[in-house]
């Protein structure tokens, strides 16, 4: 590794000062452009809520969902709920939550991303019985 390095130093001495500054801007370039790249990745994000009830009269859920605009809530009379928001990017928090009543016997809510036209992945999932939440950092 040192040999390495001492090559490198040398070689790096006896380049002209023009082209010293033609590779550092070569870098700045490369260096820019990937990282410009990465965060404007696009994430798009599925959420998938539902509840299962003993009686359908008493079907009601509140869901609140993150979209790139903020949050939004809706209040529905259906026991499933399925949307899709985008687009998001590297670094956003989404989440999703629903609040039922004490009727329900069953709820599960989830969380599924797509990067950049990819096919959807789970990212979280909450099988709780009252008011379950999930949340996750888009961050891969």
């Amino acid at each position: 590794r040192s040999c390495l390095c001492l090559l490198l130093y040398k070689s790096w001495i006896n380049l002209s000062a023009t082209m010293k500054r033609m590779l550092i801007l070569l870098l700045i370039v490369l260096l820019a452009g990937t990282s410009c790249d990465k965060l404007h990745s696009s994430y798009y994000v599925r959420y998938e809520a539902m509840c299962q009830y003993p009686d359908s009269s008493a079907v009601y859920m509140k869901v609140l969902f993150d979209t790139p605009d903020g949050q939004q809530i809706i209040n529905m009379d259906s026991s499933v709920f399925s949307e899709i928001c985008g687009p998001f990017y590297k670094g956003n928090r989404v989440s999703l939550q629903i609040q039922t009543t004490s009727k329900v016997e069953n709820a599960q809510v989830a969380i599924y991303v797509s990067k950049d036209g990819d096919e959807y992945c789970l990212m979280a999932i909450d099988n709780k019985r009252f008011n379950p939440t999930v949340d996750c950092i888009l961050d891969w």
